[in-house]
């Protein structure tokens, strides 16, 4: 079974698994898998290791998807999508690197702060679909290839959470990646998050200016009496 672990994982991934002395070891590999460099970490069973391929795994599908979901996007440097596919991938890059420090230290105040956080960007995107299904009419027929299903609205929301803030769901992933970076005060997580929080707000800011071009005066005005991310402050 380790065998065919430690190969699965030398062609998915920059590292490869050994065994020594009772432990698994992770190794750093050039792209060849062929050099090795420095020994990583030590892992105490396959389980460990299954953890690490999993999370892999996972990480992929992840970037498929959502590759897939802005294929059209990605052809349109202007469009909304473009930089919101970076800011997806940038907070799934985070959820990686963070997957194993959800639960640790639970009553930490970072974590509590983490998990407030977490909770808030479930709720945004909760209260954001239930808004745009009931009140923006979506119609896949409309002819924007850079809007996804939810997107196609017909109608302005202004109700709901739309009547506090303009981008709930940018909020959402906004307090996803900060509540995930919480778990993990590293370096690059520091970096991942304030980098998520650039692309969103150029994503809504490009956004905003299609939604004038759609719905006219009527977001101008909506604009005026709303703000973008955090109720009555920004």
């Amino acid at each position: 079974m380790e065998h065919i672990l430690d190969g699965f994982l030398a062609w998915l991934s920059p590292y490869r698994i050994v065994q020594n002395r009772g432990n698994y070891w992770v190794l750093s590999c050039s792209n060849s898998h062929r050099d090795c460099g420095t020994v990583g970490h030590a892992v105490q069973s396959l389980q460990e290791v299954e953890g690490h391929m999993i999370k892999e795994i996972l990480l992929i599908a992840i970037s498929a998807l959502v590759i897939g979901i802005s294929r059209k996007s990605l052809l349109r440097p202007k469009s909304h999508g473009f930089y919101r596919f970076f800011a997806w991938e940038a907070t799934a890059v985070l959820l990686y690197l963070n997957s194993g420090q959800w639960f640790r230290d639970p009553f930490a105040p970072r974590q509590l702060v983490s998990w407030l956080l977490l909770t808030l960007s479930l709720a945004a995107l909760v209260f954001s679909v239930i808004s745009l299904k009931a009140v923006g009419k979506p119609e896949s027929a409309i002819d924007d290839p850079t809007r996804i299903g939810i997107e196609k609205t017909t109608v302005l929301v202004t109700v709901g959470i739309y009547r506090y803030i303009r981008h709930p769901l940018y909020a959402s992933v906004l307090l996803l990646a900060w509540g995930t970076s919480l778990k993990s005060m590293s370096w690059l997580s520091l970096l991942l998050a304030p980098a998520v929080t650039a692309l969103i707000l150029v994503t809504a800011k490009v956004e905003e200016a299609e939604d004038v071009r759609l719905f006219g005066q009527s977001y101008t005005r909506y604009m005026k009496k709303t703000k973008m991310f955090l109720p009555f402050l920004f």
